[in-house]
């Protein structure tokens, strides 16, 4: 039974009232299942259930979806919608129009919306204490980290309204006498000197010199420079009556510590603006949207937090994805879904960039082009930054340009540049950073961009010494810009007084040249000149090249983690993409978080995405039986692709065959044939012969109020509706069976054509047999189908096993397995409001999807699922490949209105595993991962082995392993419980030649022997063993690491050493304290003066004291230490580990992952092995389900969220001794070897998918994501 609706109340509101309407609407149609609805609708159960929440208004395809789903009448509901419609369209502004927005996007906070400002209460409080103590204060952070808006919306509000004892009360800096807000410019000394006097009155005047380092990128003159910083440095006099305070770019630190008084300024009076906690970016995002009386969902809050806060100076970013998603809400509710459709974090800046630019007319964009370019400054040494223009500027030589004004206007909307009077500048240097394109222009530009500054500067320069021609530009400089801007299309970028100025120049050099050539010997002395110019220019730029290769290092480490967080943003979107992303990044940048990013990428369980290129705005996509093949449809014509090149295969015309809603045909598994439900005065389901592009006769007499499905390879079609199913045989066009249908779901036939299952008029399912036209005797009770046949409209949950011998039902919370030969029930598999089933085509795996999740249960050991993966949306049509190797979907709601992209989940990792039957009971590899010794039960006696484990093959793929020795089992002793009360125990010496080896008790309180314990040697002889006569209940043995001492434990005894070569005790070194020891509780430092054991015992074995841990009484706890035995960690789950000291006693670090979920609500998972690389950098931790985590120990860094599993309990961890690879023991996969090695992993990637791509990233796609960086080749 479905969880019950959260009430409304109809008198809250006009959406709150619709609700209401539409839960009785749902309620007098007899209160069907959301699940049911959607299977009905073709919509997600969140869809239609929020639709009545009352939380906001559903769009009019989910209302009338909805509405039909409950036989209601559409038209009086479409009125109803419009209605309600233009009540809230008068009392909320439509989401286009941004006078009312309550984000800034890219634009800084002015100080008017301290209204909505939030999350900088702490930093101004800090700023008006410090400035307070000091006259010249400076306020420095990376860009993006929210500057200005501090000072615009933080502090300058506080100032103006600061009572007699100042801002911060009587200890404060007093209430200013003016207040002055100013930028540099090329000229800051020349256009505000009147500015740096304080104003008449009582108070200090204070100066607040915003983006301060134009001081050092748009003033060129020293002489202006130092004038200028000499006039603040008078600020700093007590009887000046000046506060000063300075807002600068952490880029530009080291400028500033040239000069002595800015200097000591950041030594005694710098605040840096440190990134923003997570309360604060909480408050920053849910603030403003509630002062504008909107609600921001708290899974897009937890979202912005978490991405906003691993990102430094996002705050911009954070912004504008804020602001598009506010512009995309559903009436006052800012959604995830509104969020992802801006494109996040990280793309909105770009998509809305991006969308202006398509938007614009050729001409048009490239003139948008052309003012973007004027408003960058190229950085030398430095990042690029912006660089505020005027009108003139920016409206070209020619006067004003209705293109070009319309291009700047475009700009201004999307609120990417900004006017204010005559100035216009970037919105936020963050655009630069932020769009490829924009990134990529300017590093194509960077020389022409670097010469037009300098001509700018020198041109105001020439009209303020009044056209003087000494001001102009002569020699290489003269030269460089002429060639720079030739020609009629170029000149277009010049303003008109850079025009003239470069006229005037040329006209300059013209006259000086004809002078010359009557004169030879100026005219060698003019060459002489222009020789020793073009000397210094050469000089310059070798300078400028050293300094820009010291920064290189920097670029590309900027460029990688841009890339890293692009490819995470990909992974589920474009994973193909997403691994060529994540491969460049670790080229570009070898970091842990490159690393990371690679593991990721080898992990993906989904690692293709494909939609059709060329389907237009009403297509249609059925994926074909063996999850081989998609085919399209759309109004005019039939594509059929294949998934695995993404080839077309064939397009086919087919004409008048578009079906009546979504999803309504289906596809014969061969891709031969369409079946579409037809309406009108021809209604039935007609046959469309895809090859011969025509139909197949008329439209067969059946129902159409379900969509059909060929079964039987195509021999069988089913249709339901109008409460009666059918089966056909589409070749002689029969109708073979029909039976009532109450709830018109589909029946279901076997491969072999021969059963076929009906949810008949008594809400049971019925079998019937279609060769002989009758009901059989299904091996199923009444009520075990019950559920399934009542759950409402929609397709069924039925599914025959590929042999046609195997049946399985989806009640929901089960899936029903029955074999039909013999009638037996099989096991059930269990989970959350399951789906469809599917079988694999060899009958070894069945998938089935749940809200959020896929799910594949191998059918041999179905007590859990061996793979989940959860993804975004809702999924359909799950289909195996014919290998079993990849699970593919189509992704999302069905709808006509976008594509529905094909989704590949890899699933080679399970589907490939060498699975034994007999599972082993213990195992433990040699420390470097070469044997493997292992201990099951066959036919009731335990089977001690030793295994070669080798290298099992090519990347992440498993093999057997060769036995070298099986020693012969010790005799069974006897507990308490009888010979079921014992199981098998062992240890292998770290370099595997010694095993120790025995039976233990399964229940450590449980009195009474276990016999006695073996040791094999690989020295001697076949079959001989020595003997330990050890008679206490064992639970668990490990050998030291020279092998010389085996560590027996037991819950009486305590943990006992005994001598391996004397065969006896040696004594007693943890007291028996009736605390349970497991065998994976016990370590021993590498040299051996050291033993760890579970719960919290850490004990000298030299001494045999006691040492205090504080390690938590915990029977989960695992222990290993690092190979250098400087480290201890211990883990009770894989998604939390800590790390200690070699003693055990002081915690030195943790590392946390995401919480272990999707568990079906049993307990967190348990650690079963951990393993520490040879170099000690790398701890791998697995856990009882499989699960397998890789962490970087130094950066405190999870290289993936886990790797690939085998869908098998990992029983020992090793690395190989280069530490390439990890080898990994299970209990039915014997040996794998996972390549973690990030050279091993990037060449693993290419392989795979270089077939698929034909190459890596070309040069155009290197250019879109990494501009500012030459092309490589990353395979």
């Amino acid at each position: 039974m479905g969880r019950p609706e959260n009430p409304v109340d109809p008198g809250e509101g006009p959406v709150q009232g619709f609700a209401h309407e539409l839960r009785l609407l749902r309620q007098k149609a007899g209160g069907p299942s959301y699940r049911a609805m959607a299977r009905e609708t073709g919509l997600s159960v969140t869809v239609l259930s929020q639709a009545a929440a009352g939380r906001r208004l559903p769009s009019l395809p989910v209302l009338t979806a909805y509405v039909r789903c409950c036989a209601g009448d559409e038209a009086v509901w479409r009125t109803r919608w419009q209605e309600v419609s233009a009540v809230l369209a008068a009392a909320v502004p439509a989401g286009d129009d941004d006078t009312d927005a309550p984000y800034r996007g890219l634009l800084r906070f002015e100080p008017s919306d301290e209204h909505l400002f939030f999350g900088r209460d702490r930093l101004v409080a800090g700023l008006l204490a410090l400035t307070a103590r000091h006259r010249l204060v400076v306020l420095l952070g990376p860009s993006g980290s929210g500057k200005s808006s501090l000072i615009r919306a933080g502090l300058v509000p506080r100032l103006r309204r600061a009572g007699p004892g100042g801002p911060d009360g009587p200890d404060g800096p007093g209430r200013p006498a003016a207040l002055r807000l100013l930028t540099p410019g090329a000229g800051p000394l020349r256009d505000h000197a009147h500015l740096l006097e304080p104003a008449p009155g009582a108070g200090d005047t204070w100066l607040i010199v915003d983006q301060f380092e134009e001081v050092f990128t748009l003033c060129a003159d020293p002489d202006e420079r130092t004038g200028f910083l000499d006039a603040l440095a008078r600020a700093t006099r007590p009887d000046s009556r000046l506060r000063v305070l300075l807002v600068l770019r952490a880029d530009f630190y080291a400028h500033c510590l040239r000069h002595p008084l800015l200097a000591e300024a950041l030594r005694e009076a710098g605040l840096p603006i440190g990134a923003m906690r997570p309360a604060e970016l909480r408050e920053a995002v849910v603030g403003p949207a509630a002062a504008a009386g909107l609600v921001v969902e708290r899974a897009l809050t937890a979202r912005l937090v978490e991405e906003a806060a691993a990102e430094p100076g996002s705050l911009p970013l954070l912004s504008h994805a804020l602001l598009e998603t506010w512009r995309r809400r559903r009436g006052r509710t800012l959604t995830v879904e509104a969020y992802e459709a801006a494109g996040g974090l990280h793309g909105a800046v770009a998509q809305t960039a991006e969308a202006v630019h398509r938007a614009l007319p050729p001409r048009q964009a490239d003139l948008a082009r052309r003012i973007l370019l004027r408003l960058v400054a190229p950085g030398e040494g430095t990042p690029d930054t912006r660089r505020p223009g005027t009108l003139a500027e920016v409206q070209g030589p020619y006067g004003v340009d209705r293109d070009r004004a319309r291009a700047l206007e475009a700009l201004v909307s999307a609120r990417l540049v900004t006017v204010d009077d005559q100035r216009v500048d970037l919105a936020h240097e963050a655009l630069i950073t932020g769009w490829p394109r924009l990134a990529q222009w300017v590093d194509a530009g960077r020389e022409r961009l670097r010469l037009q500054r300098d001509l700018t500067q020198a041109a105001h320069s020439w009209e303020r010494a009044g056209h003087d021609d000494g001001a102009l530009h002569r020699g290489a400089l003269l030269t460089a810009a002429a060639r720079a801007f030739d020609g009629f299309g170029q000149r277009a970028d010049l303003s008109p007084l850079e025009r003239r100025f470069l006229d005037a120049g040329l006209a300059a050099r013209t006259r000086e040249e004809h002078r010359a050539r009557r004169a030879a010997r100026r005219t060698r002395a003019f060459t002489g000149t222009l020789v020793v110019l073009l000397v210094l220019a050469v000089t310059a730029a070798a300078t400028a090249w050293q300094q820009n290769r010291s920064s290189a290092r920097e670029q590309a480490r900027g460029a990688a983690h841009r890339l890293v967080h692009t490819a995470e943003g990909l992974r589920y979107s474009d994973p193909r993409t997403a691994r060529l992303l994540s491969i460049a990044a670790w080229r570009i940048a070898d970091a842990p978080e490159t690393r990371s990013a690679l593991a990721a990428a080898a992990a993906q369980p989904v690692t293709d995405s494909f939609e059709d290129p060329y389907a237009d705005a009403g297509h249609e996509v059925s994926l074909g039986r063996t999850g081989e093949t998609v085919t399209t449809v759309d109004s005019t014509r039939v594509r059929v692709w294949n998934l695995g090149g993404h080839r077309l295969t064939g397009t086919y015309r087919a004409d008048g065959i578009r079906p009546p809603a979504p999803g309504a045909f289906a596809v014969s598994p061969d891709a031969g044939m369409l079946a579409v439900a037809a309406e009108g005065p021809a209604a039935g389901i007609r046959l469309w012969d895809i090859a011969a592009e025509r139909a197949e006769g008329g439209p067969l007499p059946a129902p159409t109020r379900r969509v059909p499905a060929f079964g039987a390879g195509g021999r069988l079609l089913t249709a339901a509706g109008g409460g009666r199913a059918q089966v056909w045989e589409v070749g002689p066009r029969r109708l073979v069976v029909e039976r009532p249908a109450p709830g018109d779901l589909l029946p279901v036939t076997s491969p072999d054509g021969r059963l076929a299952v009906f949810c008949g008029p008594a809400g049971t399912a019925e079998l019937w047999d279609l060769t002989q036209g009758r009901a059989v005797p299904p091996p199923w009770q009444p009520g075990d189908t019950a559920r399934h046949c009542t759950r409402g409209p929609g397709q069924t949950g039925l599914a025959f096993g590929p042999d046609s011998r195997t049946l399985a039902l989806s009640t929901g919370s089960e899936l029903l397995r029955w074999d039909l030969t013999t009638g037996a029930a099989l096991p059930r598999l269990r989970g959350n409001d399951l789906g469809e089933p599917v079988f694999s085509a060899d009958g070894r795996f069945l998938a089935a999807s749940a809200p959020g999740e896929l799910l594949v249960w191998r059918l041999s050991r179905p007590d859990r699922p061996v793979w989940r993966y959860r993804h975004p949306g809702a999924v359909s049509e799950l289909r195996f490949d014919a290998a079993g190797r990849f699970l593919r979907f189509l992704a999302g709601a069905r709808s006509t209105d976008r594509a529905m992209p094909v989704k590949t989940a890899d699933l080679r990792a399970v589907a490939g595993a060498a699975w034994e039957p007999d599972p082993a009971d213990a195992a433990q590899l040699s420390a470097d991962g070469r044997r493997l010794a292992r201990a099951r039960t066959q036919d009731g006696r335990g089977v001690f082995e030793i295994l070669d484990a080798g290298d099992t093959g090519d990347g992440d793929r498993a093999a057997g392993g060769r036995v070298i020795a099986r020693p012969p089992p010790p005799p069974r002793g006897t507990t308490g419980s009888g010979p079921d009360g014992s199981t098998e125990v062992l240890s292998l010496s770290a370099d595997g030649t010694t095993l120790a080896y025995g039976y233990g008790t399964r229940d450590p309180f449980t009195p009474g022997p276990t016999g006695p314990l073996r040791i094999w040697s690989a020295a001697a002889a076949p079959g001989d063993t020595g003997e330990l006569p050890v008679r206490a209940a064992v639970s668990g043995i490990r050998l030291t690491p020279d092998a010389r001492t085996l560590l027996v434990a037991s819950t009486v005894d305590g943990v006992q050493a005994w001598d391996v070569a004397g065969r006896a005790p040696a004594r007693t070194v943890v007291p028996g304290s009736g605390e349970t020891v497991v065998p994976a509780d016990i370590a021993v430092r590498p040299d051996g003066k050291l033993l760890v054991t579970s719960p919290d015992e850490t004990t000298d074995l030299e001494s045999g004291r006691g040492v205090r841990a504080g390690h938590g009484r915990s029977d989960r706890l695992r222990f290993a230490f690092s190979p250098s035995g400087g480290m201890l960690a211990k883990a009770a789950s894989p998604d939390e580990v800590e790390l200690w000291n070699s003693h055990g006693t002081r915690m030195t670090g943790r590392l946390t992952g995401p919480d272990d979920a999707g568990r079906d609500g049993q307990d967190a998972e348990r650690v079963t092995a951990l393993a520490f690389s040879p170099d000690g950098r790398l701890l791998a931790v697995a856990g009882e389900d499989g699960s397998l985590r890789l962490w970087d120990v130094a950066a405190r860094l999870e290289l993936s969220g886990a790797f690939a599993p085998a869908g098998d309990g990992i029983l020992s961890l090793a690395f190989t001794a280069d530490g390439s690879a990890l080898v990994v023991a299970g209990r039915h996969v014997p040996l794998r070897h996972v390549p973690v090695a990030p050279r091993a992993l990037a060449a693993r990637l290419c392989d795979a998918l270089r077939p698929a791509t034909g190459t890596a990233l070309s040069p155009d796609q290197w250019h879109a994501y990494v501009p500012e960086l030459a092309y490589r080749d990353i395979c």
